[in-house]
């Protein structure tokens, strides 16, 4: 099962047609789809994972700065990659990236891992590599691999979380990425784990 989700910025009537154009490239119907209007807090909350919750629970528990005593955020540790793919990913690297994510959501003893996948282009890359810091103006899209365990995980579950989940893609010659971030370790603040409900939702069967 493939979920799709997303926030837009338009009316109702044309997100249906984004939704429709979508449903008509991938070659399948959704089984589900679901539009909902939001103010944009309540729809900052749905992307944040803390839908239905008062700002000062969207906080870690605490009185230092940035916490709140009445917040109900738990703190963990992730590690987190990223890639810049400049061509369509083959086949061979949409077998590999869907074997990953199905072995990502394997994860016990408190693991978990996501790819997600931002489109780029348009806007985005209508402006110049060397006008902004963010050079990567040519990009198809950006793919985000990120895996996280609970502070109080035992080191096996931390390690192995961690190794080989991120990349799938990048070994499949002509769908390889043009650019790589580094490998990162630390804090969230967030209940996170990717989109929730609230959005745009359907899912295709592969």
């Amino acid at each position: 099962m493939v979920r799709v989700g997303g926030l837009a910025l338009t009316d109702r009537a044309d997100l249906e047609n984004r939704i429709d154009r979508l449903a008509d490239r991938i070659g399948a119907a959704p089984r589900s789809a679901s539009v909902r209007t939001r103010p944009f807090m309540d729809a900052m909350k749905v992307m944040a994972g803390v839908s239905g919750w008062t700002v000062p629970e969207a906080h870690q528990k605490g009185t230092l700065p940035g916490r709140d005593p009445r917040g109900r955020v738990a703190r963990e540790s992730y590690a987190a990659r990223s890639d810049f793919y400049t061509r369509p990913v083959p086949p061979t690297g949409v077998r590999a990236l869907i074997a990953r994510v199905e072995r990502l959501a394997r994860l016990s003893m408190g693991g978990a891992g996501s790819v997600a996948l931002d489109a780029m282009g348009g806007a985005v890359n209508r402006v110049r590599p060397g006008d902004t810091a963010f050079v990567h103006r040519n990009a198809l899209f950006l793919a985000q691999y990120i895996v996280s365990w609970p502070d109080r995980a035992p080191s096996g579950t931390v390690a192995g979380t961690g190794r080989g989940s991120t990349g799938p893609t990048t070994r499949c010659g002509p769908g390889r990425a043009a650019r790589r971030t580094r490998t990162t370790r630390t804090r969230r603040c967030g209940t996170g784990g990717g989109p929730t409900t609230g959005r745009t939702a359907g899912g295709w069967r592969r």
